[in-house]
């Protein structure tokens, strides 16, 4: 609509990236100012010529709690099922009968679509997965705001997937196999959208940057490149195993960008159980190389609420952080800015966390609140996720189509844009279960046991259940396991995704 100025409801095909939870309600209204009803019944009903109404993005891999107010879920890669879905259109409408149900079932055919007007729940739906990255097309020109944003700069994905195998992380399950775009790929990627652009910060994206194969030249190849112009790199947060002093070296010598780790767990024994492989010995080597080089603004990360976790667990994160602080003064003789970030553990499916429930309310509350007295208090910046927010996500991550009436009851009360603190407002959430008799805790809580049907079990991520009960099993014992690139897991993904050579 950029280019064209038209309405939402003259398009053809309207499309969501479904990346959180809480943007549901937000969906919702962009239909309804946009003149497009909300409820695909509702549109299929209509005299008038609407949109067809898509999602994709990682909520689509359990699409029923938005299944009534979408009209076809891309799950997976999009790069060529969008141009299958595209081609089917168009066939359509020149061949067709130009009857809505007649196309939803000619998309319903695409593999990857989940079209809830054809497809029964029994329906097996299997991701779409690009296998060479390399052959995916990348945009070069990205629209850029009138305003300063928070991700103010060009991010280039470098990598999709990941091989750690983290317990707690959706991502890391949905996005397998490992596929990595070249060196040649990503410099010219990197030259052309920064051609287009102008952007001043550059950031190689994926789910473990640390890790991707040609990292340290492509640092050093885009630093003698920009490095006149003054053009800093960036990584996302980075795994505690996979921070290297001659990456950092190449990373500060333009301008120093702040420095993310996440460890998740404090204690050896809960990062066993989530599958986060290092030990403290690990964790004071990587912050003596990080405050070598002269970092001097560090972020943790950390999880509470996780499966098995103890008291013991939650009183050694402040420990941890003053680790930090020590070997930063030791190294740098001066002060340096630590932040702390709390986030809730949020179950999620397809993970081997699937089968647990999120902890009470309270009890974040009342760690949070433990964490973050004691943090202040040792001149810690704390930041702390709504725990509140992450009770809804819990509730729709692992929901089925009945919390559609919860979504639909909590918009019309006034929910907009659910995932901005400054506007969201629980109290509608909260009087949208009670009109509902939708009861949030149920969803947020429950366990499932581990023979019982699931949802989301007719999505098939290529992910095998059997995998994640064994995983879920070995989180119960602590037992690690490495690095599917070394040794193959048998997750059920064939990985014979070729390496693109440098």
């Amino acid at each position: 609509s950029l280019e064209s100025g038209l309405p939402l409801k003259d398009f053809e095909v309207v499309g969501f990236s479904l990346q959180y939870e809480l943007s549901y309600t937000t969906v919702l209204n962009m239909l309804d100012l946009g003149g497009v009803p909300i409820r695909s019944e509702e549109r299929m009903d209509s005299d008038k010529p609407l949109p067809i109404v898509i999602a994709g993005g990682p909520c689509t891999v359990n699409p029923f709690p938005m299944a009534p107010f979408i009209d076809a879920f891309l799950i997976g890669d999009g790069e060529e099922a969008v141009v299958e879905l595209i081609h089917t259109i168009k066939q359509w409408k020149i061949n067709g009968d130009r009857k809505r149900e007649s196309l939803l079932k000619d998309i319903s055919k695409i593999e990857g679509f989940y079209v809830p007007f054809v497809h029964s729940k029994d329906k097996t739906i299997r991701r779409r997965i690009i296998l060479d990255l390399e052959q995916a097309p990348f945009p070069s020109k990205p629209v850029l705001p009138y305003m300063s944003i928070i991700h103010d700069r060009l991010n280039i994905e470098v990598s999709r997937g990941c091989t750690m195998g983290c317990r707690f992380c959706q991502a890391g399950m949905i996005y397998r196999p490992l596929r990595e775009r070249s060196l040649e790929n990503v410099l010219h990627i990197a030259d052309e959208s920064l051609k287009s652009t102008g952007y001043e910060e550059v950031s190689f994206t994926s789910l473990s940057a640390g890790d991707y194969s040609y990292l340290l030249l492509a640092i050093r190849e885009f630093n003698k490149r920009y490095s006149k112009n003054k053009i800093a790199l960036s990584l996302p947060s980075l795994r505690v195993g996979s921070i290297n002093k001659e990456v950092l070296s190449e990373i500060r010598s333009i301008r120093k960008t702040g420095f993310t780790m996440a460890p998740e767990a404090a204690t050896e024994r809960l990062r066993g159980v989530i599958n986060k492989d290092f030990n403290e010995e690990g964790y004071e080597k990587a912050l003596y190389t990080l405050f070598s080089e002269g970092w001097f603004n560090l972020k943790l990360y950390f999880m509470i609420g996780l499966p098995t976790e103890t008291g013991e667990d939650i009183e050694y994160i402040p420990q941890m952080a003053l680790k930090a602080l020590r070997i930063a003064k030791k190294m740098m003789g001066r002060f340096v800015n630590i932040g702390i970030t709390i986030s809730p553990f949020v179950p999620k499916p397809h993970t081997p966390f699937q089968w647990y429930g999120q902890i009470r309310l309270d009890d974040i509350r009342y760690k949070q609140k433990f964490l973050k007295d004691a943090l202040i208090s040792k001149k810690f910046k704390y930041k702390g996720h709504d725990e509140r927010m992450s009770y809804l996500e819990a509730i729709f991550s692992r929901g089925d189509e009945n919390l559609a009436r919860l979504i639909e009851s909590a918009w019309k009360l006034g929910c907009r844009l659910d995932g901005w603190s400054e506007v969201f407002n629980f109290d509608n959430w909260v009087d949208a279960m009670y009109k509902t008799g939708i009861d949030g805790r149920y969803y947020a809580e429950r366990e499932f046991k581990i023979d019982e049907e699931l949802p989301w079990d007719n999505i098939d991520i290529g992910v095998k259940k059997d995998f994640l009960y064994k995983e879920y099993i070995k989180a119960l014992s602590g037992e690690i396991t490495g690095d599917c690139r070394k040794q193959c897991t048998g997750c059920g993904l064939s990985c014979t995704v070729k390496h693109n050579s440098i």
